[in-house]
């Protein structure tokens, strides 16, 4: 289980940023930016790494909001790195060119990004309306992660059951455990309270270490 997160976290992809042409105003044309970019990470999350990269050799004035295109097809940027990687390069090109826009957003083709907010809730979207065909989610240690924005989204994972969250701080009492979870990891968490509904007495596996734990009112270390 520890190596296969491993691979799913720590997967990442190459990346050669080119600055569009016609936003270039300095010579010579700067160098691309080399970036490793996370698997499940989201383009526009690469933002504050490759502005300061072409900073000297954008044109005046504010930008517009960043876009990135490959061989002239605008991205998506709601899609993680990953999968654009998997569906539009039939032979994986290492590293992968992609161009930087900072001007003209082709909002005619792309929804708009306000940053790092309009990615976190597509993310949350994205799971509400995946929430049923869910089974297993592994988070690593540590993740910037806020349990308490998504209960609604984890009450709908209907066929949940695996959740490994380990070394996070977690409200004192989460309600959200879907019936079918079966396997339950909260590794040096913080969660003091758990509700379960009878009927997952026998059927749940939880491991807990160095946690004191309520489970259905009574005391239990675990």
């Amino acid at each position: 289980m520890e190596e296969a997160q491993k691979y799913v976290w720590e997967g990442a992809i190459p990346l050669q940023i080119h600055l569009h042409e016609s936003e270039v105003t300095t010579l010579p044309t700067p160098p691309p930016a080399l970036i490793l970019a996370p698997r499940i990470g989201y383009l526009p999350l690469l933002v504050p790494q490759i502005k300061p990269h072409f900073s000297n050799a954008l044109p005046p004035g504010s930008p517009d909001t960043v876009w990135f295109d490959y061989n002239g097809l605008p991205l998506k940027w709601y899609i993680p790195t990953g999968v654009l990687f998997d569906l539009l390069c039939a032979e994986p090109e290492r590293p992968w060119n992609l161009t930087v826009h900072f001007r003209g957003y082709p909002s005619n083709i792309l929804v708009p990004c306000e940053g790092e907010d309009s990615v976190k809730w597509s993310f949350i979207n994205s799971l509400k309306e995946a929430s049923e065909a869910i089974q297993a989610i592994a988070l690593p240690w540590k993740r910037n992660f806020k349990f308490e924005e998504f209960p609604e989204v984890f009450l709908k994972m209907s066929n949940l059951r695996l959740l490994i969250i380990n070394g996070f701080d977690i409200p004192d009492a989460l309600d959200f455990a879907p019936n079918s979870l079966k396997y339950l990891s909260l590794d040096y968490s913080s969660l003091k309270c758990l509700h379960l509904v009878s009927n997952q007495r026998s059927l749940f596996i939880l491991t807990c270490p160095l946690a004191s734990l309520n489970i259905f009112g009574k005391e239990k270390s675990v």
